[in-house]
């Protein structure tokens, strides 16, 4: 009963965000790409390298390393998600060039471990070992390295000498520097001045001995690293003039020079240069797929001028191409519908300009988000959930309907003047762009024609998937009803998707979207439950490990129900177990419907022991007993209880093992004789206490919640107070909530028991069951203090003045004391 203890309990949570809707947000993982419904693939492009600037609302600034996902250069988590291998991502280019330069005879893995994981004594012998051939290297691994062996055999004392000193100025500049708003914007980390100047004049003395122009660059890019990290900007833009000037090589290591040149001059807080500087980060960004990344965040920090002042110094039409696609890859403000134009601009000064079809998508993927969904929900009249996995993360999104719709219709006639002048080498791309466009616009007679033109290009593994994905969305769409013959043309789509949902991330959610927000919500609008709640169950059949291999879903087991709603509440509600049965049953089944039903974790059994939860949500425990009673022993028990006759002095958030051999028959069987036995003997107060205990039990606050719920989430709207979500509910939904009827049998025991600890039990409780239904307030889920809602409302119970005044002597009394915050506070008073 005490909120203090709970709100304790649930601060650590509850600080990390902000605003009311804030139920999905405590879950252990939320995927970036998978907060809508959503069937153009991100990934369609196939180019890692621009993998971080696919669309997601929920990382804006590319920062994906700070949300444990990474970028396609070595991001676990995003190799996965998008079923990359590790041999899929760019290779380090740097390892790449230190291989070209060994004329590729010693591994890649050697030469990172040298370059990378060997301390500056262990390369240093290698020197000694030059100079007298009696001494070797200094450790084991060293010795066995094949690197160290090549640089040997070839006496390499030029690249040698190179490591070591890459070696000794890493150490100054690792340490970042930082931005601080209060600072007053970037501040750099203190750092010995006169070391950095010593390891210049060193490396300006070994750059002038060595006659490679593969370590004279990178000699380079070891000094204005220095120098840009010791604060000396323009001493930067003036070593790379004198050491570089107007000349452009190929390799990272130019491209890396290039971006410390940028960030001088973007540090040098010089107004007029901004826009150089954007210009060389624009020209790093097209040259460099290893730190496009990066270059595009430092372009974004140039700001306003970025624009503008970049394409003053761009040299050709390339080069402002390049410009304007990358002021496409971001979302400014007030410019949600501004990626066409940009595209525009880009495609007439260049138009195989790399990365434009990631743009394209990029704006397709915009449109699933805000207009998609809305457009079905009109056309199917369902709730928002069945779109949307996280709907109240697009309250206040922008509804312009007729001026998105005349976006897509631009967006369509680009991507098919794009195929008509036979410029751009991806025309199946466009195809695909074009015909799934035609579909967000509910036009599937040109979104047909598009993929027929598509077939008559050769199309990348990606643009075959998308393909598919799209076929599937126009035969489902293309009549008012799924009839048996859309469903034969159905099937060979939707067995494809679900094979490639096995090993892609991606596709495991297309899979989703389509036998959920597609197919489920339309058999729900032409009332066929029975191929909806099939539909529901088919979208959970795969899940894509990290490792590729299908598992159980988030859904099966115990969370079977959990997001199965429609617009009226629960989808187990209107479920009718004989017409299921009779299909399941059905011995001439088509194609499809063995397809849908087969491997379904909708058995009859399973089935029996949802139809059983469906009668203890509605507290019709004897037709929930007869039902359960059919249900085998091992699937009760796997979804067993806690004691649900346990007494609930504290509501406690923590899940609690099941009770052996408690489960929902169990619990049903013996609420249906507890009502029997109220029924003939109306004074029996301990039939009553235990019929009250078991029901606040399976409330949202009790311990044995999971016999009627197969989800709860911590923190709920619904819960505690009498809020206007609450009011909408069905009764049986507020009747979870708002723990009524438990009070009433809790104050009925109390009425006829003769003893005086039962009474005091009896009050206690029925105190907790009115505190759960506290005036609404906006305020209620931000303020923990003591001026509370619910706090303040707490110390108002009608029940605490009886059981202090006649009760507060007895054995009870003391302990509901010593366990309720609440009780103490309003003896304080």
């Amino acid at each position: 009963m005490s909120w203090k203890r709970f709100t304790i309990y649930s601060i650590s949570l509850l600080m990390l965000l902000y605003g009311r809707k804030i139920l999905h947000a405590c879950g252990d993982f939320f995927e970036p790409y998978d907060y809508s419904t959503s069937f153009f693939l991100n990934d369609i492009n196939n180019d890692p390298a621009f993998s971080s600037f696919y669309f997601t609302s929920s990382a804006p600034y590319y920062d994906y390393a700070g949300w444990g996902m990474g970028s396609a250069y070595g991001g676990k988590w995003m190799g996965q998600y998008l079923n990359c291998k590790t041999e899929d991502y760019v290779e380090d280019p740097n390892i790449s060039e230190w291989f070209a330069y060994t004329k590729q005879k010693v591994s890649r893995a050697d030469i990172d471990s040298f370059v990378y994981k060997f301390s500056n004594k262990e390369i240093a012998a290698c020197i000694f070992h030059l100079k007298d051939e009696s001494s070797s290297p200094a450790t084991l691994r060293v010795k066995q390295n094949q690197f160290t062996k090549w640089l040997i055999k070839n006496k390499e004392v030029g690249a040698i000498n190179y490591l070591v000193y890459a070696k000794k100025c890493e150490p100054l500049v690792t340490d970042n520097d930082y931005y601080s708003i209060e600072n007053g914007g970037w501040r750099s980390v203190k750092r010995d001045t006169s070391k950095f100047d010593e390891l210049v004049n060193e490396g300006l003395q070994l750059r002038s001995k060595t006659g490679s122009s593969f370590l004279k660059l990178r000699y380079t890019y070891q000094l204005l690293r220095l120098t840009l990290y010791n604060g000396r900007g323009q001493q930067t833009i003036r070593m790379f003039d004198q050491l570089i000037g107007n000349k452009v090589y190929d390799g990272i290591m130019y491209n890396r020079c290039l971006g410390l040149k940028a960030g001088a001059i973007f540090r040098s807080g010089d107004s007029s240069q901004i826009g150089y500087a954007a210009y060389l980060y624009s020209r790093v960004f097209e040259r460099s797929d290893e730190m496009k990344e990066k270059a595009y965040i430092s372009f974004e920090w140039c700001g306003e001028k970025s624009i503008n002042g970049a394409l003053k110094f761009c040299k050709n039409d390339h080069e402002k191409a390049v410009v304007y696609l990358m002021n496409a890859l971001y979302e400014h403000a007030g410019e949600e519908r501004e990626g066409l134009a940009l595209m525009q601009k880009a495609y007439k000064l260049d138009p195989n300009l790399r990365g434009l079809d990631v743009v394209m998508t990029r704006e397709l993927n915009k449109l699933e988000e805000r207009v998609y969904p809305k457009k079905l929900l009109k056309k199917e009249k369902l709730d928002a959930a069945i779109f949307m996995r996280y709907p109240e993360f697009f309250a206040g999104l922008d509804t312009a309907k007729e001026q998105y719709e005349k976006y897509m219709r631009g967006l369509d006639e680009f991507a098919r003047k794009v195929i008509s002048d036979d410029k751009n080498v991806h025309k199946a791309y466009w195809c695909m762009t074009s015909a799934y466009l035609n579909m967000m616009l509910l036009n599937t007679a040109d979104a047909e024609k598009q993929l027929r033109l598509a077939t008559k290009y050769k199309m990348t593994t990606a643009e075959t998937d998308e393909y598919n994905v799209i076929e599937a969305l126009r035969i489902a769409n293309s009549n008012q009803l799924i009839t048996e013959r859309t469903e034969e043309e159905l099937l060979p789509y939707l067995k494809y998707i679900e094979h490639r949902a096995l090993t892609s991330g991606p596709f495991n959610e297309v899979h989703h979207d389509m036998m959920e927000a597609i197919l489920a919500a339309a058999y729900l609008h032409q009332k066929d439950t029975v191929k909806a709640i099939y539909c529901l169950s088919r979208s959970q059949k795969n899940f894509c490990t990290e490792n590729g291999k299908k598992t159980d879903d988030w859904y099966s087991g115990l969370d079977v129900d959990h997001g199965f709603d429609d617009a009226p509440g629960h989808l187990l509600q209107h479920m009718r177990l004989d017409t299921i049965k009779t299909f399941i049953l059905k011995k001439n089944k088509t194609a499809y419907e063995q397809w849908l039903t087969q491997s379904s974790y909708y058995t009859v059994d399973e089935l029996n022991e949802l139809d059983g939860t469906k009668y203890i949500r509605q507290h019709e425990f004897g037709k929930a007993a007869a039902v359960l009673a059919k249900v085998p022993k091992q699937i009760l028990n796997e979804k067993g209880l806690p004691d649900p006759f346990a007494e609930c002095l504290l509501d406690t958030m923590g899940w609690e093992e099941p009770k052996k051999g408690s489960n929902k028959y169990l619990f049903a069987k013996k609420m249906n004789e507890l009502q029997k036995t109220i029924a003939a003997h109306p004074k029996d107060a301990d039939a009553m206490y235990k019929y009250a205990t078991g029901l606040y039990n399976i409330a949202y606050y009790g311990k044995a919640w999971s016999a009627c719920e197969y989800y709860r989430r911590s923190t709920d709207e619904c819960g505690w107070y009498a809020s206007p979500d609450r009011k909408k509910l069905p009764s049986f939904r507020k009747a979870y909530y708002d723990a009524v009827e438990p009070e009433a049998y809790f104050v009925a025991a109390y009425k006829v028991t003769q003893s005086k600890g039962l009474k005091a039990k009896c009050l206690f409780m029925a105190a907790k069951c009115w505190q759960k239904r506290c005036p609404y307030s906006k305020d209620s889920y931000y303020d923990y203090s003591s001026n509370n809602p619910y706090y303040q409302n707490s110390l108002k119970n009608p029940y605490f003045k009886e059981l202090t005044g006649k009760y507060g002597k007895t054995g009870f009394y003391d302990v509901a004391y010593n366990t309720c915050s609440y009780l103490r506070d309003y003896m304080r008073k």
